[in-house]
């Protein structure tokens, strides 16, 4: 039986996936130190573990969502580190998935979705990323996939993609702040060439405030949902992005 071009590109995706998935493992499995903030992250995730967010915290304004994840799956998994490092590896694996479908909606070829995918599969850092306790996994798989949704929404005119688009961003904000910034990339994408086009102007607002209000909705539920008092967490966060645009 001969297999089609497609099909053939989609075993070797599947084939890629396990590789990044076996090497992110064996770096988790090698690695029997805490790197990095990995420290800070699990004493707060423990701290949580016996007290409310507020208390656990403090001052310490750190995207909340990995710290939960940890402290939900602990029982599962045994202990805090083997919960972080099996939630990163699955990053490992989400961000290939996602830069496979970034590439293929960029250039519309599979042969290169599939080198990009692999690329993300062996990088050094990547895999260091995925095989630790960090936050930085998940915030790069959902910011890849929240580029896919929308350039997809782009392309097709959805506006469920745009939506979707929002809500992964929205969501990677709750694991690093800098996704936050895809937001004003979006506004000045989408907003400057409808300016020169004034029939574009309404669809581009109209996609705009979509994306915006799903970034929200997606952040503060989430913050609902996980018991993070959103008021005080919101506050703080507008206030910490304040004093980083005067300086």
């Amino acid at each position: 039986m001969i297999l089609s071009k497609k099909s053939g590109i989609s075993i070797c995706l599947v084939a890629v996936i396990l590789l990044g998935a076996g090497l992110r493992l064996a770096r988790a499995l090698e690695t029997t130190y805490l790197q990095r903030d990995e420290v800070l992250y699990l004493t707060l995730a423990e701290k949580w573990e016996k007290t409310d967010f507020k208390t656990a915290c403090g001052n310490e304004y750190i995207p909340p969502m990995l710290l939960f994840l940890m402290k939900f799956l602990k029982p599962l998994f045994g202990s805090l580190p083997a919960a972080g490092r099996t939630l990163n590896i699955l990053s490992g694996v989400f961000f290939i998935i996602g830069m496979f479908y970034l590439t293929l909606i960029l250039f519309g070829s599979r042969q290169c979705a599939l080198a990009a995918a692999l690329l993300a599969a062996v990088h050094p850092y990547a895999i260091r990323l995925s095989a630790s306790c960090l936050r930085e996994g998940w915030g790069l798989a959902l910011v890849a996939a929240g580029t896919a949704f929308m350039l997809s929404a782009i392309q097709n005119n959805s506006v469920r993609l745009w939506s979707g688009a929002g809500a992964l961003i929205g969501l990677a904000a709750l694991f690093r702040y800098e996704s936050l910034e895809f937001v004003f990339i979006v506004g000045v994408f989408e907003l400057f060439p409808a300016l020169k086009d004034k029939q574009e102007l309404l669809p581009g607002l109209k996609a705009l405030s979509l994306f915006f209000v799903s970034v929200v909705l997606m952040f503060v539920l989430s913050l609902f949902i996980i018991g993070v008092p959103v008021v005080y967490y919101g506050w703080n966060l507008f206030r910490r992005i304040f004093n980083f645009v005067l300086l």
